[in-house]
């Protein structure tokens, strides 16, 4: 039985229980998007079929992170913030979703649920966000918090999507209106949501003369913006699908 090594989001290496050849597989070849748990593989090396185990299952961003500490040990900061951004894009994307879809799925009745309305409601929000990318999913996810939307069922979501579109979710929020908001808890961690800088660098390093950032640029990205990641997560629930945990203000 072989032990994968080195997982990250898109690869892992493993190593050829017949012939020990080590190789390097990408999911999406092997035909795998999420974690493979246990399944057999086709070595390339020796053609035999081997067992294959250890995989891991923590969310994409999570991985993304890794792969920007990894980038920063090496002293690759370009690729150590174009990783971080991506880690926060997915984050969001996920928090979108929890709220949008997955929640109100998950909290209806059994013999409520409507999973043909699932694949529409998911439809509906992949178009009214297709274009979305760092700074329109930041807005989404404070705008969704700051009006308070927090749909329980499919019926509710749908309204809920398009409202993402009709009152423009994804336009900047002025710090003003999130500085207004009266749970303490809520209004620190948006506004420090819409100071986050590694959008900005991202932006400068893949779309403006190739910014080199410095260490301290990226390293501050790496930790004190990756610690607001995971209290957002721990705040609002993100992954937490069966939960009622509100997004209230």
């Amino acid at each position: 039985m072989a032990h994968i090594k080195n997982p990250d989001y898109e690869t892992f290496t493993v190593r050829c229980d017949h012939c020990q050849a080590c190789t390097l597989f990408n999911r999406v070849e092997v035909g795998r998007f999420t974690e493979l748990d246990s399944t057999y593989l086709n070595c390339p090396a020796c053609g035999c079929s081997f067992w294959v185990t250890g995989d891991i299952a923590n969310p994409p961003y999570e991985l993304f992170i890794w792969d920007a500490d990894r980038h920063f040990a090496e002293k690759r900061y370009m690729l150590s913030i174009t990783s971080l951004c991506l880690a926060w894009e997915v984050f969001m994307a996920t928090l979108a979703r929890t709220t949008y879809l997955d929640r109100p799925y998950f909290n209806s009745l059994p013999d409520l649920v409507d999973d043909e309305l699932q694949k529409e409601l998911a439809d509906l929000f992949n178009r009214v966000t297709r274009k979305f990318t760092f700074f329109p999913l930041r807005n989404l996810v404070i705008n969704t918090i700051l009006h308070k939307v927090a749909p329980t069922t499919q019926k509710d979501a749908r309204a809920a999507i398009l409202q993402i579109e009709s009152q423009g979710f994804g336009n900047d929020v002025a710090p003003e209106r999130i500085g207004a908001i009266e749970k303490k808890e809520t209004r620190e961690l948006l506004l420090a949501l819409h100071a986050v800088t590694v959008g900005t660098l991202r932006n400068k390093v893949l779309h403006q003369n190739a910014y080199r950032p410095l260490a301290g640029e990226a390293n501050y990205c790496r930790e004190t913006e990756v610690v607001l990641l995971y209290q957002l997560q721990h705040a609002f629930g993100v992954d937490d699908y069966p939960s009622l945990m509100p997004l209230g203000v």
